[in-house]
């Protein structure tokens, strides 16, 4: 029995003989090309399902309007194809069929798969028919021929087509220029075909496209230029499938859809950096890789051209910001900062909107999806749901969902990292609004910028630009989101799900983002041997397990001051640190802590925590002779933790440590101390405040100690200030200023003074006393900046050297030796020795 041709609709026509768009071609460019850059206007990114899109995908369902859209394919596509022809023939007149199925308006890449009644075909070698061309199909063996015409504008005609059609239906002419096509053979067989026709749905690649990175002319590498289409190759890259749909895509040079953007508002270096980023290959949970990116479908020629680049876009989580008619891609990935910014880089005459969490209609806490699936025939199939009871719980136990239908997805992995992507970034909630100062004037929609803040408690927080404008005046009024790199990191052993038993997921904010637990108590440091004490802070915190948390920024200040002191803690799973350096006695103290993270992300700092009373005083070792016993209730340096207790070795005297900086300082300048030292009997007022800070490498060490001291001693007060560099633990440097209620000393001891002036370029050197450039010892003066007013002026003095001489001042108050190269006030209390380094001024 032959074929029941007139099941087929009867569908005639012309199509494949169409060299160029024809009017309807041309009038559907016209409505798309009206469309797009207003609808672009703002930033595109992702939206859900609710939000509607007219983008095609797949196609599963054979159309019969040949006349109908034109269809652009993008990337790997499936598809039952348009019914365009039909006829039949044979002994007979209807032994043989010839279908022909229209896939695309575009030169397109290879057939891939066949598909018919569900199950994929196998395609084996060249017909032996003498009645047929075309591959044979082996499942229907001497029954089915399959002819791949890819749209190529040379291609030949099919002979086939021309031959069978006796009543001259198909001319030679019908070359299908432009025009993707597959010729599908059957011949009556009752047993195989007892169902009737097949239903087929063609896997093919889609649109050959420009890929800018192969273009050698504009700074890529290859062949590749834009207008010349015989350049062009297969992609399934969504930021080169992007870049095309913006330029416009051609056929011939005819328009035939997208936009028209020229390329000058399409930067390189960023359609560059999306394309290769979308190329970057993830590891899969079962072993191997696949391309972090890629998209796949079917548009029609007058497609809403935002909702073809909205669902591009979404294929790779990312956005596209339009920045005054320059349009940028960037897909989900984690970006660098391009600016850092503190509270001193906002405008103060501005007021700062700031909303730290969403309203319930802006959360989001779970996401679902669904994609193409290949192994179901590319029918769309839900993703396992992105679920945390952990967020739910924390939005006040409600599921607050959104559903993405990702309609250029083919990649159930894929899926699931764009998913988990958008799931996170709902959870990353804070909004800021406020204008900076001109540092920001090339901020642009979609750049990440970081952001220390002392008023809110950032440190290093990630922030991505929503909308930015620009002042006259050139400060930046801009709206930012809060953003992390955490939120595209992906580690399949535990974010891929499986389809068949999906589980939930963790938090999708960051790790840990404050230290908690944190308590702040005054403590006092007791060295039993000799009785010294020192008021000291000690924090505690819940310990930290976090392996991305590398040390703890403690900052700690007076209570009521805006100026705060910084440590570093090197244990943040200690969970306390005890110190005593810039702590002072009988003060309230208030301390908070941040953390220091690597990768780096965006963390907040903890609220100040007061002490509940104020610190102890502090004793030094003389003043123990009015002291009995050791204060109880205090902590001694054997109960430190190990980085506690070598800062106090380091920076002070109560170990017995051979690098104890205050024990050396002590040793070294005891000659400019003996007025201190010499003192006995100092009352419990005493007090003292020291800091140190030293670096050490391949056994030498250096450092530099503060010591501010102020003594009630049997004389009267007494008031010292002194800063010494010491290496190795002699002191080779010392500037001293002491004073009592008789007079005041300066004292300095260095390897070389120098007396200098500004001169617009850095420091002149006037006067050098000690080392000079030529390596001598002495004293060196710039001889075109001395002048004696009255009998000799510096010029009057023309001789290679001096004798002893002897200048006294007519008032007879000092003396200048010239032989000894000595200054000396009569009354002794000034002197200035140039010759050996020394300045002893007494006032």
């Amino acid at each position: 029995m032959p074929f029941l041709v007139p099941l087929i609709t009867p569908v005639v026509t012309t199509a494949l003989g169409l060299g160029s768009l024809g009017l309807v071609g041309e009038g559907i460019v016209g409505i798309g090309l009206s469309f797009g850059v207003s609808y672009l206007a703002k930033k595109l990114q992702p939206q859900s399902t609710s939000a509607g899109s007219s983008s095609t995908g797949m196609q599963l369902s054979l159309s019969y309007q040949p006349n109908g859209p034109r269809q652009v394919p993008l990337g790997v596509c499936a598809s039952a194809g348009t019914l365009i022809y039909h006829n039949s023939y044979g002994p007979n007149g209807n032994d043989y069929v010839q279908l022909v199925y229209k896939l695309g308006d575009v030169p397109c890449g290879g057939l891939l798969k066949v598909f018919a009644n569900g199950e994929q075909l196998t395609l084996g070698s060249p017909s032996g028919d003498a009645n047929v061309s075309g591959t044979a199909v082996l499942e229907y063996p001497g029954a089915m021929w399959i002819s791949y015409h890819s749209g190529d504008w040379n291609q030949s005609v099919d002979s086939d087509l021309v031959s069978k059609a006796t009543g001259g239906e198909f001319l030679s002419s019908y070359r299908g220029r432009g025009i993707c096509y597959v010729r599908v053979t059957l011949k009556f067989d009752q047993k195989l075909y007892k169902n009737g026709l097949p239903a087929f749905v063609f896997v093919f690649q889609g649109a050959k496209l420009y890929d800018y990175r192969k273009d050698g002319s504009v700074g890529g590498s290859g062949s590749h230029r834009w207008g010349t289409e015989s350049t062009y190759e297969f992609t399934e890259n969504p930021a080169v499938i992007a870049y095309n749909w913006y330029r416009g895509i051609r056929v011939n040079g005819a328009p035939l859809a997208g936009m028209n953007v020229p390329a000058d508002f399409l930067p390189l270096d960023n359609w560059m950096a999306a394309a290769n980023a979308c190329d970057e290959t993830v590891n899969l949970k079962a072993g191997g890789t696949e391309r972090r990116y890629r998209m796949g479908g079917i548009v029609p020629v007058d497609a809403d051209n935002a909702s073809v680049m909205r669902d591009i876009v979404t294929s790779m989580a990312g956005s596209v910001a339009d920045c005054g008619g320059i349009f940028k891609l960037y897909p989900g990935v984690s970006q660098t900062p391009v600016l850092h910014i503190t509270d001193d880089d906002i405008m103060s005459n501005v007021t700062v909107k700031y909303v730290p969490k969403q309203s319930r209609s802006g959360l989001v806490n779970a996401v679902f999806g669904s994609f193409n699936d290949p192994s179901q025939m590319y029918q769309s199939t839900a993703l396992p749901p992105r679920i945390s009871p952990t967020d739910e719980a924390a939005d006040g136990g409600l599921r607050l969902s959104q559903n993405y239908g990702l309609t250029y997805v083919s990649s159930g992995t894929q899926g699931q990292r764009i998913t988990e992507i958008l799931r996170r970034q709902g959870r990353f909630q804070r909004n800021l609004q406020f204008t900076l100062s001109p540092i920001a004037v090339g901020l642009e929609s979609c750049d990440w910028i970081s952001w220390t803040s002392r008023r809110y408690g950032f440190t290093d927080m990630l922030f991505r630009v929503v909308q930015g404008n620009r002042n006259p005046e050139l400060t930046v009024p801009v709206e930012i989101n809060e953003t992390s790199e955490s939120i595209f990191a992906w580690n399949p052993m535990v974010d891929q799900l499986d389809p068949n038993d999906p589980a939930t997921v963790g938090t999708g904010g960051a790790k840990l983002l404050t230290p908690t637990g944190v308590a702040l108590t005054t403590t006092l440091i007791v060295n039993e041997d000799t009785g010294v004490q020192a008021p000291g802070l000690r924090i505690t915190w819940d310990p930290i397990t976090d392996q991305t948390v590398q040390t703890l920024k403690l900052e700690f200040r007076k209570v009521g001051s805006t100026v705060a002191l910084q440590k570093q803690i090197l244990d943040p799973s200690a969970g306390e640190y005890t110190w005593i350096d810039g702590v002072q006695g009988g003060v309230d103290y208030e301390a908070r802590l941040d953390m220091v993270t690597v990768p780096k992300r965006g963390t907040v700092a903890t609220g100040w925590s007061a002490t509940t009373g104020q610190t102890e005083p502090q004793i030094v070792a003389l003043a123990l002779l009015s002291q009995n016993g050791t204060p109880p209730d205090t902590v001694t340096p054997e109960m430190l933790s190990a980085q506690a207790r070598l800062e106090l070795e380091m920076s002070t005297a109560l170990a017995s440590l051979q690098g104890s900086v205050q024990q050396r300082l002590d040793d070294t300048v005891a000659t400019l101390r003996s007025a201190i030292s010499a003192i006995a009997g100092i009352s419990a007022k005493n007090t003292q405040l020291l800091r140190s800070v030293r670096a050490e490498t391949d056994g030498n060490s250096i450092g530099i100690t503060e010591v501010l001291e102020a003594l009630n001693g049997p004389n009267g007060l007494l008031a010292q200030w002194s800063i010494a560099i010491d290496e190795n633990g002699n002191v080779t440097g010392l500037v001293s200023l002491s004073g009592d209620t008789s007079y005041t000393q300066f004292s300095v001891l260095a390897d070389r003074i120098v007396f200098a002036m500004p001169d617009g370029t850095g420091q002149k050197q006037i006067i050098t006393v000690g080392l000079l450039a030529d390596g001598t010892t002495g004293v060196g003066i710039d001889a075109s900046q001395v002048i004696f007013k009255g009998t000799i002026k510096a010029e009057h003095i023309d001789t290679v050297s001096l004798g002893t001489v002897s200048i006294t001042d007519p008032a007879n108050t000092s003396t200048l030796n010239l032989a000894l190269m000595r200054w000396v006030s009569t009354d002794g209390k000034r002197i200035f020795d140039m010759k050996n380094g020394v300045i002893d001024w007494t006032f």
